[in-house]
Order: C-alpha cells, then sequence, then structure tokens
C-alpha cells in the first residue's frame, strides 16, 4: 500500500495526524499535515509549535481566525504506527485508524485533510484509496439490542 516515487521526501520534516475542530464549520476532520523535525526544543515546546503549524494553514484554508480552531490527538507517524492495531501488513492503512470494532474502523475520506508535500501525498491517497471504508453508524443501526 505505499507509493513509490523518484521525488525525495524531505527528510526535515515529519508526518503527523491530528483531529481538527472548528466553531465555524461544525465539523470534526482528521487532518494529515507535516511539520519540522524537532530540534532543541523540548516536548511541550515541539508540541506547541506543530499545533501552531496546523492551526496558521488551516485559518488561512478555511478563512477563520486561529482561535476559531480546536486541535487535538496530535501523533506523529511512528505514534500512529505504534499504537495503530491493524498488523504490518496493513501497511500505511494504520495511518487512518481511528478506532476498533471488530477490526480498524478508518477515517472517512470526506473528513480527512491531507496537507502534506506531493511525496507525501501520493502515499497517503494510495493507502487511503485502498482502505475498507465501514459506515460504523450503519453497522450499529443493523445490530439488535
Amino acid at each position: 500500500m505505499t507509493a513509490t516515487t523518484d521525488t525525495p521526501v524531505r527528510s526535515d520534516m515529519v508526518l503527523h495526524r491530528a483531529l481538527v475542530t472548528s466553531g465555524w464549520y461544525e465539523a470534526e476532520l482528521v487532518c494529515f499535515f507535516e511539520a519540522q523535525a524537532p530540534s532543541n526544543t523540548s516536548g511541550a515546546e515541539y508540541f506547541t509549535d506543530v499545533v501552531d503549524t496546523v492551526v496558521s494553514q488551516l485559518s488561512l484554508a478555511w478563512g477563520v481566525i486561529d482561535d476559531d480552531l480546536r486541535v487535538t490527538d496530535v501523533a506523529t507517524e511512528a505514534e500512529l504506527l505504534a499504537s495503530a492495531r491493524g498488523g504490518s501488513h496493513t501497511a500505511d492503512a494504520r495511518l487512518f485508524e481511528v478506532g476498533h470494532w471488530h477490526g480498524p474502523v478508518y477515517a472517512e475520506p470526506q473528513r480527512t485533510l491531507l496537507l502534506v508535500t506531493p511525496p507525501v501525498l501520493e502515499r497517503l491517497v494510495v493507502a487511503q484509496r485502498a482502505l475498507p471504508i465501514v459506515d460504523v453508524a450503519a453497522v450499529l443501526r443493523s445490530r439488535p439490542l
């Protein structure tokens, strides 16, 4: 499920995923973005820098002020892969895991933003297209109480 490209990936960037909500749009979205790799900053400072990165990108894209955005559940690619319930055979699909219910549950494509560089975008799109999307709400409605 991993794409291969001839385009080099910037080694100074780290892939992240976060949940983003906006009071303006009343939506919760899964957002992938890249941020500079940590240098000599503490974990708390780096986290603040990462959140500032995605907030500045989204506030421009959505035409809202920074205070209208709430960013939660920020995780690096390494953290996502380490905590994924799908095995290594699921490759980059693990980056899209948002839960587990009779197997991994993946982020819905229509609620996923990919604010990343072109080579990472290609990789994520290949993985996203291969995801088994499950309508959890429909499954829950079909189960007897």
